[in-house]
């Protein structure tokens, strides 16, 4: 063919009708497909599954947060029998294989009377479980940025994976010293969290989690998607909880075990999650920031620790900066920390429970599926016809006004119920102040929106941007689109600084266990010391809130 015929209307046509050998090949495929329908089927089956997994990232993740909150609370209740057991055996009988496996919690007790509620199993109890909470804490609060930042590097999905991976064998750990206990020390469940190195463990998980859901949804059903992820895993605790007392009237370590079981299985739900969660997975809105941190990322690349560096020194600075110009930032950082560590005492909920009342672990569960249930009507129905209501209040018209409310309301309602559950000489005082606690759900996510005003608050008076009051609700504005990037950074930042705070006070278990420890001695009243305390820690960042003050608050 001519050069002059490569120009004409009819030579592109012919050239791709010319028999090439790609021409060749896509022709023997498409004979081939012919010949064979059910390899054309298999490959379009498999394409529609790959699609259908990329179409659904976050029903996937609903299911991996459910089946795997499902089975860490069916071990809940369980895991502190069996430990009690232990202890019990260790102080009282030599032998104890024949009463650990085989029989019902009731069987054990009837056989060890009340000896197993003694101060000495009781202080040992709380100081084992107390330590073994610290210790679960150390590798997230050590680990959780350097992960975050391989994260982003290397892919999600990996990370992820470790992390749930880490936690599958740490439970498989305790379950094995449990089971071989009269040749194990207990205290050895503590090297379990030596494997949340791998991964970072619970707190890492769950944070990667929630960014994934992000990268795949649209900043205006980010909140409503978030919203259901914490009312399935809240179903899925209070579903476990009841179920695991059920079990354990028959044998506490048959929930151990299914338990178990349930978490690997939902670990299998990280497997399907795409291999990378790329700008194209990204709705159209977020892929300018979506391919702002690529350039981020590859501008670092020859230099990780470098960029991790420089991104930590950076994350400090602008803290120390952001406390130095408002002061109800420090405020605001130290009552999360404060009020986390107000609500840690419901680990310790389960012991008390039983040691005060006599009663069995199954009976005391009911009271973490009581808290679990008043928690999802709070969140479901109570809080959205609150919120609905209060903007009807001259004094609460301003969004950053209601979010200060919901704030005060919610520790008000933290430290009345731990009052009565620390007095609570009946197991209905107890009910009543669990209830009330348990209303108290939202004081976290009430703090993180004061927080988020206040800082867009300092940051547009410092850049001259709009007001804040031009915005619809304090709840949604850190991800409005007229955020500018430095607000964005400034926000991140300071979540993360909240987020490690808090962390730090989920490491407070020893603490708890030496005032449970110091209450058991006193007897009576003096019992519920660990909520006593707590109740007066709530109380005291209550009465902080009102010292902060946001536009027409």
């Amino acid at each position: 063919m001519s050069r002059g015929d490569g120009n004409s209307e009819s030579s592109p046509l012919l050239r791709r009708l010319s028999p090439t050998p790609t021409l060749t090949a896509e022709l023997e495929d498409e004979s081939t497909h012919s010949a064979s329908p059910s390899a054309s089927y298999k490959t379009s089956q498999t394409v529609s599954v790959a699609q259908f997994v990329r179409d659904n990232v976050t029903a996937i993740l609903y299911l991996y947060l459910l089946i795997v909150e499902f089975g860490n609370y069916l071990q809940a209740a369980p895991r502190a029998a069996i430990f009690e057991n232990i202890i019990c055996h260790e102080r009282y009988i030599n032998d104890s294989s024949d009463l650990l496996r085989g029989h019902g919690e009731d069987v054990v007790y009837g056989s060890l009377g009340v000896g197993c509620k003694g101060a000495s199993v009781q202080d040992e109890l709380a100081f084992v479980r107390g330590m073994q909470e610290m210790f679960d804490c150390l590798p997230g609060l050590f680990l959780a940025m350097p992960y975050g930042h391989l994260a982003n590097r290397h892919g999600r999905k990996l990370i992820l994976f470790a992390a749930v991976a880490g936690m599958c064998l740490q439970y498989t750990w305790v379950l094995i010293v449990t089971w071989f206990s009269s040749t194990l020390q207990l205290r050895l469940i503590w090297l379990s969290s030596l494997f949340l190195v791998l991964g970072g463990g619970q707190s890492v998980s769950r944070s990667l989690a929630f960014v994934i859901v992000s990268d795949v949804t649209s900043e205006k059903k980010r909140a409503t998607v978030f919203f259901r992820v914490e009312a399935v895993t809240l179903i899925a605790r209070a579903a476990a909880s009841a179920l695991s007392s059920f079990l354990m009237t028959d044998d506490p370590w048959m929930p151990m075990v299914l338990g178990l079981g349930f978490i690997y299985l939902g670990s299998l739900f990280v497997l399907l999650l795409p291999a990378s969660t790329s700008s194209e997975h990204t709705p159209s809105h977020d892929r300018n920031i979506a391919r702002s941190a690529d350039v981020e990322a590859d501008e670092t690349s020859s230099l990780p620790s470098a960029g991790y560096s420089r991104r930590f020194e950076r994350m400090w600075k602008t803290i120390w900066k952001a406390m130095s110009q408002d002061s109800r930032i420090i405020l605001l950082l130290a009552l999360a920390i404060i009020g986390q560590l107000s609500s840690r005492t419901t680990g310790l909920l389960l012991q008390y429970a039983a040691k005060r009342y006599f009663w069995t672990f199954a009976r005391a569960n009911m009271l973490l599926v009581l808290r679990m249930m008043v928690t999802v009507v709070a969140l479901l129905v109570l809080i959205p016809l609150l919120t609905s209501s209060l903007p009807r209040l001259p004094s609460l018209l301003r969004p950053a006004s209601k979010d200060l409310f919901l704030a005060r309301l919610s520790t008000i309602l933290l430290a009345t119920g731990l009052a009565f559950m620390a007095l609570a000489s009946k197991p209905v005082l107890m009910i009543v102040g669990v209830t009330i606690f348990s209303c108290g759900f939202g004081t976290f996510s009430a703090l993180r929106s004061v927080l988020t005003t206040v800082v867009l608050q300092r940051d547009r008076a410092t850049y001259g941007r709009p007001s804040l009051d031009q915005h619809r609700s304090s709840s949604n504005v850190e991800c409005d689109s007229d955020l500018g990037g430095e607000e964005r950074d400034h926000i991140s930042i300071l979540y993360a600084a909240m987020s490690l705070g808090q962390t730090v006070a989920k490491a407070a278990g020893p603490i708890y266990a030496t005032l449970f420890q110091i209450g058991q001695r006193w007897g009576g009243m003096g019992q519920g010391l660990p909520f006593g305390i707590a109740a007066v820690l709530a109380m005291l960042v209550h009465c902080a809130l009102w010292y902060v003050a946001v536009g027409g608050g």
